[in-house]
C-alpha cells in the first residue's frame, strides 16, 4: 500500500515538475516547473492549481495570483454553508496588562492541526493584540503580512486547505493598573489550543514589578481554573436565571413531594418543604457556576479549599492593594465564548 502511494506521489510530481525542455505550452507560453514552484511558494496553493493558474494567465505571475484569488473566493463561497465545529483558540498577551483572543473555526481536526492553519491563527492573534482590535470585523480589515487583509488571507486559506474556515471571535482585554492572566489548553504552537481563557484583575494602585508578577501568577492560575471548572458567571447568578431556575425547580420538587401520596400535606407545609429544597439547589448552583464562589483548584496546599473571592482578597493584601475582577472569558472550539462580567445590582 505504501509503495503504491509513493508511486502515485512520484507520478504526480513528475506530471507537474517536468523538465524545462518538456514544459507545457499554452498559447505560445512555456509553463515551467520552476514557475509552478515559485507561484506555490508565493501563494501556498496546491501545485495543480498553480499550474492551472499559470496556464490561464499565459505564464503571467501576477495574473496567476489574481486567478487563484478569484478561485479562492468562489471556493470559499461554495463552502460557506458547511458546519465548522473544530478549529483553534488563539490567546496572546504582552506579559502584563494586555491580551487578545481569537477563535478560528474549521470543519475538521485534521485541518486544525495543519501548520498553515496554526500559523494563520498565531499571526492573526498577534495582529489583534498589536492593533487592539474591537471585534471580528475590525480584525478582518487589518493587513496581513503587509499584503492582503486578514479577511482575504482567510479566504485564500479556505481554498488552499479545502475546508470552510471562519473567524468566529476576536476581542482584546486590558487593565490600567492591574494585570491580565491567560491560559491555553491542549496547545498547538506557542499560543493556540482547543480551549483558553483570560482573566483581568484590576488594582486600586499601580503595582510595582514584583507585585505585578505575583498578581499575574495568580491571574494565570485562575485562568487555568476557569477552563477546568467552567464557571458561567463572575460574581453572582443573574436575577432572570435565578427566577427561571426557581420556577423550574419548584415545579419539579413539588411534583416529587406529591408523588405516591394518597393524601397531600397541608399547602403551607408543602411550600416550606419545597422552598427548603429549592434553596439548596440554588446554593449549589452558585457554588458551581459563579467564579468568585467556586473553591479554587490548585496544587498549592495553602490555596486548597478556599473560595476564589477569599484568595483574591488575600493576594491583594499581600501587595497592599484592593484587587477586583471586572472581566473574564472562556473560549472553546465549536461553541460561543463565555464572557463573565459583574452582575448588575438592581
Amino acid at each position: 500500500m505504501l509503495a503504491l502511494r509513493s508511486q502515485s506521489r512520484l507520478l504526480l510530481q513528475a506530471s507537474i515538475f517536468s523538465s524545462e525542455s518538456m514544459a507545457v505550452r499554452c498559447f505560445g507560453t512555456k509553463i515551467s516547473a520552476s514557475m509552478v514552484k515559485e507561484l506555490r511558494e508565493q501563494t501556498g496553493s496546491p501545485l495543480m492549481e498553480c499550474k492551472k493558474a499559470l496556464t490561464a494567465s499565459k505564464g503571467d505571475m501576477a495574473g496567476a495570483s489574481d486567478w487563484l484569488r478569484k478561485q479562492g473566493i468562489a471556493i470559499a463561497a461554495k463552502k460557506a454553508d458547511r458546519a465548522t465545529n473544530d478549529g483553534l483558540v488563539g490567546i496572546m498577551d504582552d506579559g502584563l496588562r494586555q491580551a487578545a483572543a481569537v477563535l478560528v473555526s474549521s470543519e475538521t481536526d485534521f485541518v486544525a492541526r495543519n501548520k498553515a492553519f496554526v500559523d494563520f491563527v498565531s499571526k492573526t492573534n498577534k495582529i489583534a493584540l498589536e492593533g487592539a482590535v474591537k471585534d471580528v470585523e475590525d480584525l478582518k480589515s487589518k493587513g496581513f503580512d503587509g499584503q492582503d487583509t486578514v479577511a482575504t488571507t482567510l479566504t485564500n486559506l479556505t481554498a488552499t486547505l479545502g475546508e470552510n474556515l471562519d473567524l468566529k471571535d476576536a476581542r482584546c482585554f486590558s487593565s490600567e493598573n492591574g494585570v491580565v492572566g491567560t491560559y491555553i489548553h491542549n496547545k498547538r504552537g506557542d499560543n493556540a489550543g482547543t480551549q483558553g481563557s483570560v482573566v483581568v484583575i484590576d488594582s486600586d494602585k499601580l503595582l510595582e514589578a514584583d507585585e505585578a508578577e505575583k498578581v499575574r501568577n495568580f491571574a494565570n492560575s485562575l485562568s487555568l481554573h476557569l477552563v477546568g471548572m467552567g464557571a458561567n458567571f463572575l460574581d453572582g447568578v443573574p436575577d432572570d436565571v435565578l427566577a427561571k431556575e426557581t420556577e423550574l425547580e419548584t415545579e419539579r420538587l413539588r411534583k416529587e413531594a406529591l408523588k405516591g401520596k394518597t393524601e397531600a400535606p397541608a399547602e403551607d407545609v408543602l411550600q416550606k418543604r419545597v422552598k427548603k429544597k429549592v434553596d439548596k439547589v440554588l446554593k449549589k448552583l452558585r457554588e458551581e457556576s459563579v467564579l468568585m464562589e467556586q473553591v479554587f483548584v490548585s496544587m498549592d496546599q495553602d490555596a486548597k479549599k478556599q473560595k476564589v473571592s477569599k484568595l483574591l482578597n488575600s493576594v491583594g493584601s499581600s501587595v497592599g492593594a484592593k484587587l477586583s475582577i471586572p472581566l473574564a472569558a472562556r473560549f472553546n472550539i465549536g461553541v460561543e465564548p463565555t464572557i463573565l462580567s459583574p452582575v448588575e445590582k438592581k
